[in-house]
């Protein structure tokens, strides 16, 4: 077995510990500017934010955090779309059942997760209905491959706001006024998909770079 990860690799090996290490030094000995490092152990290993054991000639796999990892999670109270507030829980209790091959594994994940969650302020509900929706999923399906799916619908990109919902509802009610263009019906079949750009925050206002960016010139000056 042998994974990749951009410069990050995974693989099994089958020979002796020094073989191990001989392999990397032959590795490191072929392009001066390209060294690889070495982790390794005979029962488990971390590989990105995967921790994978072996045990009775079996892999398991299981979240890895690293040490520093604070866990700080989105404030639900945060300037954001409740799109999104309402999609995290949901969205990390799918990746950890993607990760976590064992069901008991994963529900003392999930509850970890959903400890997490409430200290920074999420409801019960919401969360318990996030888990029970990611657990009535097979993890089968979730490691399956999905064909995407291509959509023609308009997207309309604009800075989220507080007034982001009433504009949304103002487009979707008025909409039928386009449809009733002939010209116009092909592309706007369905109401737009609606897309929001971060508003700028404290740290656009307070951190700026000592260095500006360079400007960049459109003719040639000789002086």
């Amino acid at each position: 077995m042998w994974l990749r990860y951009i410069d990050d690799l995974f693989f099994v090996w089958q020979g002796t510990e020094e073989s191990l290490k001989l392999f990397v030094d032959h590795l490191n000995s072929r392009i001066p500017t390209i060294k690889f490092t070495l982790e390794y152990d005979r029962n488990q290993i971390h590989f990105l934010d995967v921790t994978v054991r072996l045990q009775d000639g079996k892999f398991s796999t299981d979240i890895y955090r690293k040490p520093t990892d604070r866990i700080t999670y989105l404030n639900p109270h945060s300037f954001h779309p409740p799109s999104t507030i309402k999609g995290l829980p949901y969205s990390q209790m799918l990746r950890t059942r993607r990760i976590v091959s064992e069901d008991d594994k994963f529900e003392e994940r999930a509850e970890e997760m959903m400890t997490h969650f409430e200290s920074r302020g999420y409801g019960t509900d919401m969360l318990e209905t996030a888990r029970e929706k990611v657990k009535g999923t097979s993890r089968t399906t979730l490691l399956s491959k999905k064909a995407k799916k291509k959509s023609d619908r308009l997207p309309f990109v604009t800075t989220y706001s507080r007034q982001s919902g009433r504009v949304k509802k103002i487009i979707y009610r008025h909409w039928h006024l386009l449809q009733m263009d002939q010209r116009l019906k092909p592309w706007v079949a369905e109401p737009p998909m609606m897309a929001y750009k971060r508003s700028s925050n404290l740290r656009d206002h307070l951190v700026h770079a000592l260095i500006e960016p360079q400007k960049k010139q459109d003719h040639i000056r000789n002086e």
